[in-house]
């Protein structure tokens, strides 16, 4: 992503439509913001949908929790970045 600013966009759009069909000026707004293809949007929205459903079914909201979510070899910058935003919005 290009700016933090974008991941928190991406994660508060999981959470409103976590639950629900996504429009697709959501998959639209992905791809553009990220420069990928809407297959990979979509497996990357529904990744992040899945992490907050977690997060919020677990009532994990402390980041080192939220952080102990992802496998062993995630990019570990990307990994804190969203624990952070989703911490911060719990």
């Amino acid at each position: 992503a290009k700016s933090k600013d974008v991941v928190g966009k991406l994660i508060n759009d999981a959470f409103n439509y976590r639950n629900g069909k996504v429009p697709a000026v959501v998959y639209s707004s992905i791809t553009e913001a990220l420069g990928c293809e809407n297959t990979e949007a979509d497996q990357l929205f529904c990744s992040l949908q899945q992490l907050v459903k977690n997060c919020l079914y677990e009532n994990v909201a402390d980041r080192q929790s939220i952080a102990a979510l992802f496998p062993g070899d995630f990019h570990k910058n990307l990994k804190d970045l969203l624990a952070k935003i989703i911490s911060d919005h719990m």
